[in-house]
């Protein structure tokens, strides 16, 4: 159990807000006494990714873009990977996620505030994950430029939530990722239709707005 003083930080940092955002209004965690029951919950989301091919996640390396509060990246630590980076352009997330790290996570995480297209990688990654963020980079760049970039350090595997918006439909989603990567699969849905909704992605039904869709290099 946490102490009372980490309690009360954390109860005071909950409060931050950036216009109609609050820091921890997207993802699930739990840290002793101090809960939050976000919109997503990455461990959900984590027990579908185990079931792909048992992938061997011990010792690799991790790039989670839009990694919010950085809770995907927290559970990665706890299933093997040596690495796990985070990049974030939200400022109030970006905090979010320093805040934990700094004051609940044992394991090494780094996190990058900037956005994913403009930020200079110096390394590649073994896996790259991007959840229900792609499309906020839609009106400033194309698809195709956008999973360019993303094989271009990725050693190993692409999971990606990819929303269906304007001209970039299902069609576009699946030419563009087989252009760039030699294996494709659709996998379903990382929504939770109800609280306490485990159906594996695979068994849930067909999304014509948003979808799961796995890339070996």
């Amino acid at each position: 159990m946490l102490n009372s003083e980490k309690k009360k930080l954390f109860e005071e940092f909950s409060k931050k807000r950036d216009g109609n955002a609050t820091v921890f209004q997207y993802q699930t965690f739990h840290y002793g006494g101090c809960s939050n029951i976000g919109m997503s919950d990455p461990e959900y989301k984590w027990k579908n990714i185990l079931k792909l091919d048992a992938l061997p996640f011990r010792g690799k390396s991790v790039l989670d873009i839009g990694c919010n509060v950085g809770e995907m990246l927290r559970i990665s630590k706890d299933v093997g990977t040596k690495r796990a980076v985070g990049i974030e352009s939200m400022k109030l997330m970006y905090d979010g996620a320093v805040f934990l790290q700094k004051n609940f996570r044992k394991k090494k995480i780094d996190f990058i505030h900037g956005e994913f297209m403009k930020y200079k990688f110096n390394e590649k990654f073994d896996y790259i994950f991007a959840f229900a963020v792609l499309y906020y980079m839609y009106p400033e760049y194309s698809f195709n430029s956008i999973i360019k970039k993303i094989r271009e350090i990725c050693n190993y595997s692409f999971i990606g939530e990819i929303t269906y918006k304007g001209k970039v439909n299902r069609s576009v989603v699946e030419t563009t990722l087989k252009k760039y990567f030699s294996k494709v699969e659709c996998i379903g849905l990382s929504i939770r239709t109800k609280p306490g909704d485990n159906t594996p992605w695979k068994n849930k039904a067909k999304s014509k707005t948003r979808e799961v869709w796995h890339c070996f290099v």
